[in-house]
């Protein structure tokens, strides 16, 4: 058997960082946690970017360094973000039978799994700009002698009519560590 893993909010508490770390950090003087994640909402990025962004819609002059002081805490202490649940259940089937799928900017989403350590679990990592979708078929293809698990926390990134054309390939909607309790 081989698992698919989604990385935001199947292994990592995205809402929680984001919430607790990315939008305070990027917080300043006079710029709200609202109006950060305004700009968030509207093009997701890499905090460098966010940061350019905000600061330039924001009217906000900081030194590279105070900049780079400011990225860098970002990524302090984030493995309190993890999802130990799914952590223990990806160290249980084996680093040879579990990949990671993200979707997002693939210098942000690299360094999240880098900085937590989770690369070392996982034989592959994937991360994908647009759609999960021609990967997760690919991946299945290859794999068709044995079952792939696609755990993912959206419903748009499971039900994709291709899915059902390959027999292999089976589902689950992440919402909480009882999801995981099938792979078990």
């Amino acid at each position: 058997m081989k698992y698919i893993f989604d990385f935001d909010d199947v292994i990592f508490d995205s809402f929680r960082f984001k919430k607790e770390k990315l939008f305070l950090a990027l917080s300043h003087k006079n710029v709200t946690v609202e109006q950060i994640q305004e700009i968030y909402k509207k093009r997701f990025t890499s905090p460098e970017n966010l940061f350019r962004n905000v600061a330039s819609k924001c009217n906000i002059a900081l030194s590279a360094k105070e900049q780079k002081s400011i990225i860098e805490s970002i990524f302090t202490n984030i493995s309190s973000f993890l999802h130990l649940d799914t952590v223990e259940v990806i160290q249980k089937k084996g680093k040879s039978n579990c990949v990671i799928l993200s979707l997002g900017d693939s210098e942000f989403q690299k360094r999240k799994i880098n900085t937590v350590g989770m690369d070392d679990f996982v034989f592959h990592v994937e991360i994908v700009a647009n759609s999960k979708k021609e990967w997760v078929i690919d991946f299945a293809k290859k794999y068709k002698t044995e079952t792939v698990y696609f755990i993912d926390n959206t419903k748009e990134h499971l039900n994709h009519p291709e899915f059902s054309l390959l027999p292999n390939l089976k589902t689950i909607l992440y919402v909480g560590p009882e999801s995981l309790k099938t792979i078990q």
